[in-house]
């Protein structure tokens, strides 16, 4: 969604100046999917437009899902794809590859929810993990709960300037960079 656009523009502008400088010029764009359901779709139509793509999706059912798909349509080929994989986990999205420190703060004085607790460093993907602590501290959540608090962790991405990669977690992210500046070339 446009949340994960805001965060892998300033992470991926961060780390390399070669991207930054492609981003800056629109020689590439990050398209926010909506859903992984809309990956046939969206390489459907960059595809008409004669665009290259690379994408980078969730390592969840879903992302894995529509990447099959989209491989087996011949829209895309298993070069071309990068997961939010992060060690010691079954499933991840973007948020995981995150440091926590950069949007705890502000989550806490907006919902009152402190995730700085043993049950959000668990090893379930980011939204399972924050969706229990809401609730354990008696925080309602729903989906329209979930989009602000995405939402807010990617501005707070945005005001930072270091230390937004959980170090543990970031090896995704190092390989789409690197994976991007090849593309680029």
């Amino acid at each position: 969604g446009e949340d994960d656009k805001i965060i892998l523009s300033k992470i991926l502008k961060m780390l390399s100046p070669k991207i930054k400088a492609a981003l800056l010029k629109n020689i590439l764009v990050i398209k926010p999917l909506s859903g992984a359901s809309h990956l046939n779709y969206e390489l459907s139509t960059l595809r008409s437009f004669m665009c290259k793509y690379f994408v980078f999706l969730d390592a969840d059912e879903a992302g894995y899902e529509a990447a099959e798909k989209a491989i087996t349509n011949g829209f895309i080929k298993d070069d071309s794809i990068k997961y939010t994989i992060c060690n010691g986990q079954a499933k991840a999205e973007l948020e995981d590859c995150l440091n926590p420190e950069i949007y705890a703060k502000r989550i806490k004085e907006n919902f009152s929810v402190n995730i700085e607790v043993p049950a959000f460093r668990g090893n379930e993907k980011w939204s399972y993990r924050i969706r229990e602590v809401f609730l354990s501290q008696g925080q309602r959540w729903n989906d329209t709960i979930e989009k602000k608090i995405k939402l807010l962790v990617a501005e707070c991405v945005s005001e930072s300037a270091e230390n937004l990669l959980n170090e543990h977690k970031r090896s995704s992210i190092d390989a789409l960079v690197v994976k991007l500046e090849e593309f680029l070339d």
